[in-house]
């Protein structure tokens, strides 16, 4: 009777496992959902702050941590009732046994009670073992299935790699093929609610996520058999309306695709050079100093003449003296003490430190005004006419008073190449791209002696920048070590 009570218990004690497992995977979801939006409030708090959306915000919030506390309180109220049932096994054990003894007639003498109630006893340590571990057990198989659903994910297809070991090879080259985004539509789920789960969650994660979603083609680009082809020395515009997929278009040249975009086509040819840098069009700054947010682990010190004509070419130098440490300036959560503008041209120096074969730029002109933009059009430019052997440059800019010089434009409309040429020949072939300029002037950006020179005084003036961020740099270490030597 008491092993009968004892395996009943433990079927129990595994029904109220299992129940709080199942209460778990939607608690996951509430938290990540809950995460999420936490993130995203705090990456514009300073325009919820401008708004006055707190109030707004705080009742979303709300709302969803209400709907997590709901998950919790059922997943607690699992945990807790399997725990009860795991303690309480050898003393119910202990009370039916003797129960029974009493109710039969049978008897016990004092001697043979405490001998049982011993046995039960050392027997409660190993069932409150056996229910921990079941409980362990239960917890490493959901995080199994978590870790078997990242690694159903479908292989990302390995990219073909240009060598260009002549300036006759590409750099780039993206032809017969069609760039689309997928969205993912997911389906209602009653995750919420695990006794009205239906009965295929025992089946595998990746068919359960296939029945929960569907996938569908969201925008996409057509590249058509002429394609595009980067050779070196070329200086490339990418020029369109907005959404007609420049940087859809720029991410492919790059090879830099995420996992929700696919390249489909049955000779399609995407191919890049290994050594290429992407300046994104949405700055992307790290929590540290402008020094560490420029090398990205390379190394600078040592390499300040270098260095210094990178933010001369940026036009930075008025920005490091703003700044009370120079490139020594922490920059902050998200780049929270640099503009804009700042941001931008921080990102195009890195790559321009990096000096890789292909620099690809996605709109980088629009976070700056005309003057500086034409500063930077002038070091892009520079930065390939040094070295017209093995770099090349693709910039995507709306900025259509500078088409008349670059050596290509290429023209997106309705998803697709609409015309392929110089500014001049594009005038004369595409009308959609005439209706596009909307008969504005171009300006021809032409070589000025004095060029080189202003490029060199602003790359004496940033090394001495780096002099005196170095000493900065010298004294807050001395400080640092002192610090620990008192401690």
């Amino acid at each position: 009777v008491g092993l009968a009570w004892l395996i009943l218990m433990l079927v129990v004690a595994s029904f109220l496992r299992q129940r709080q497992t199942d209460s778990e995977r939607p608690l996951n979801e509430f938290a990540s959902a809950r995460l999420k939006l936490m993130s995203s409030l705090l990456g514009t708090i300073k325009g919820v702050k401008l708004f006055g959306w707190e109030d707004n915000y705080l009742d979303v919030i709300t709302a969803k941590r209400n709907q997590e506390l709901v998950v919790i309180k059922r997943y607690n109220a699992w945990w807790f009732a399997g725990g009860i049932i795991g303690k309480s096994v050898p003393v119910t054990t202990a009370l039916i046994v003797f129960a029974v003894f009493t109710i039969t007639g049978d008897g016990m003498t004092a001697a043979e009670v405490f001998a049982a109630n011993t046995v039960f006893i050392q027997l409660r340590r190993n069932v409150d073992t056996l229910a921990i571990g079941f409980n362990i057990y239960k917890t490493f198989q959901l995080t199994i299935e978590r870790m078997q659903r990242f690694m159903d994910l479908p292989d990302r297809e390995r990219r073909k790699v240009l060598k260009a070991d002549s300036p006759l090879e590409p750099l780039a080259l993206l032809r017969d093929a069609t760039v689309a985004y997928e969205k993912r539509m997911t389906a209602p789920s009653n995750a919420g609610s695990p006794s009205k789960r239906s009965p295929s969650r025992r089946s595998s994660p990746s068919k359960r996520d296939e029945q929960d979603s569907t996938v569908e083609k969201g925008f996409s680009v057509t590249i058509g058999a002429e394609g595009i082809v980067v050779m070196p020395g070329e200086l490339v515009a990418i020029c369109g309306r907005v959404g007609q997929g420049k940087t859809t278009v720029l991410s492919a040249l790059a090879n830099s695709l995420g996992d929700a975009c696919t390249v489909t086509g049955p000779n399609a040819e995407v191919a890049c050079v290994d050594d290429v840098a992407l300046v994104p069009q949405k700055a992307f700054v790290i929590s540290g100093t402008v020094r560490e947010n420029l090398a990205m682990g390379l190394p600078t010190y040592g390499q300040e003449a270098k260095l210094a004509k990178v933010l001369a070419d940026c036009d930075l130098a008025a920005d490091l003296e703003s700044l009370t440490h120079g490139i020594e300036e922490e920059v902050g959560e998200r780049g929270t003490t640099l503009s804009g503008g700042q941001q931008a041209r921080m990102n195009l120096a890195r790559a321009f430190y990096r000096a890789p074969k292909l620099l690809v730029v996605d709109d980088v002109l629009a976070a700056v005004d005309s003057k500086v933009g034409a500063v930077l059009f002038k070091s892009i430019r520079s930065y390939v006419r040094d070295d017209p052997q093995r770099r090349a440059a693709v910039v995507a800019l709306n900025q259509t008073y500078l088409l008349e010089n670059f050596d290509r434009v290429i023209f997106l409309e309705e998803g697709s190449i609409a015309g392929q040429g110089t500014c001049k020949e594009l005038r004369e072939s595409c009308p959609a791209f005439v209706s596009f300029l909307a008969n504005l002037e171009g300006v021809v950006i032409e070589d000025d002696p004095t060029e080189a020179a202003r490029r060199e005084e602003e790359a004496q003036r940033c090394k001495k920048l780096l002099l005196a961020g170095e000493d900065y740099r010298t004294k807050t270490r001395g400080h640092l070590l002192k610090d620990e030597v008192l401690k």
